[in-house]
């Protein structure tokens, strides 16, 4: 049995938590047990991840605020729970678990690279942890991995360990992804919107990086001349409380037609809904939602970042990031009924979560074999 101890920032519904929690959903408990500390206070994967069986423990640090008890309270949770390998997430939990396991003398760490390009980040210590790290890479981790192509060849770019690079794709649970006939009309009656009206479904967190502006400024260029398509928006901070996403919709005057519905728990049924979902971002590693929404048959018409065009190859449409005008286009012709091949059979064919799964699972045990001929 090999015990892994997951280190991540938080547990917020981001696309790491996410990923965390379906792999540690996943992985075969007969030959792995698993744990996962959180350094901020968990937020709502913790739940989700402690009905699996999987326990969670909290550092309760402060973001932006530096701790050195952090290490000191981390070292504790490893010498209680003896892990034999300790899986990092994120630069912050990169940092701090290969410090920490370099002071105790081991385990192995790996680290897990999500961005593609931290230069984008609107937190200007996001690329100073980064940079750090790539300096420290050489050393601190025994095996590093990239959600994406795209995030590989940045990190390699400024400095990161060659040697030590591994791309493992996200996977998704396609039986939880899956096309629904009845969603659009349930989600039209939910609504209140009319029989034959055209959904467009965004899913994202508010945040700078997925560009909710542009978005916005894409569907009045939609609306201007299709009168039955209305905008579905969801994810943290993505409600009628937050005064700047208000303000560009009553600026542009969409309140008729987008709806803000904030975080939801079934997000398979309100991708399965659209006839088209929209990805604004312009930084993203392997885009969760992008994929989600393809497994859910799906098409897409996403911005040129990170994986994004290897993802949806040619089932779907992708158009440059701060290009409102592209983005719009690109959403008329999807819902113009254009041909695509099956967006759902990629990501059945290419990016399942066993698949996923099943390379984390080789890596952890031939670093294990490894270090034990060591």
């Amino acid at each position: 049995m090999i015990r892994v101890m997951h280190l991540i920032v938080g547990l917020d519904t981001g696309g790491a938590e996410m990923n965390l929690y379906r792999l540690v959903k996943t992985m075969d408990r007969t030959r792995f047990e698993n744990s996962v500390v959180s350094m901020l206070t968990p937020g709502p994967v913790c739940r989700a991840i402690e009905e699996c069986g999987v326990p969670v423990f909290s550092l309760h640090l402060t973001r932006g605020i530096p701790n050195p008890l952090a290490i000191i309270n981390l070292a504790r949770l490893m010498h209680k729970w003896k892990p034999d390998l300790l899986q990092t997430w994120m630069y912050h939990a990169d940092l701090l678990g290969g410090v920490t396991a370099k002071i105790l003398g081991g385990p192995p760490v790996v680290w897990n690279i999500r961005n593609s390009d931290a230069t984008l980040s609107p937190r200007p210590m996001t690329l100073t942890v980064a940079r750090y790290c790539a300096r420290l890479s050489s050393w601190l981790p025994t095996k590093i991995v990239s959600c994406s192509n795209a995030g590989r060849d940045f990190h390699l770019k400024i400095g990161y360990d060659r040697s030590k690079m591994n791309v493992i794709f996200n996977g998704y649970d396609c039986d939880f992804y899956r096309p629904d006939p009845t969603a659009a009309d349930r989600l039209k009656s939910e609504l209140g919107i009319i029989a034959n009206g055209k959904l467009v479904v965004h899913v994202g967190r508010y945040h700078p990086l997925k560009d909710h502006s542009g978005l916005l400024a894409a569907a009045r260029l939609v609306r201007d001349t299709e009168h039955d398509v209305y905008f579905v928006l969801c994810g943290d901070g993505v409600t009628w409380q937050n005064g700047a996403l208000v303000a560009d919709i009553d600026r542009l005057g969409l309140r008729d037609c987008v709806f803000l519905l904030g975080r939801r728990s079934d997000v398979n049924l309100i991708l399965a809904a659209a006839l088209v979902a929209v990805s604004s971002s312009y930084s993203e590693g392997f885009p969760n939602a992008v994929a989600e929404a393809m497994a859910c048959g799906t098409i897409c018409v996403a911005t040129d970042v990170g994986d994004t065009r290897f993802i949806v190859g040619n089932s779907g449409i992708v158009v440059p990031p701060y290009r409102p005008e592209e983005l719009a286009a690109g959403v008329k012709k999807a819902l113009s009924s254009v041909s695509v091949p099956s967006p759902r059979e990629r990501i059945v064919s290419q990016f399942s979560m066993q698949s996923t799964v099943e390379n984390y699972e080789t890596l952890y045990t031939e670093i294990m074999a490894s270090a034990g001929s060591e």
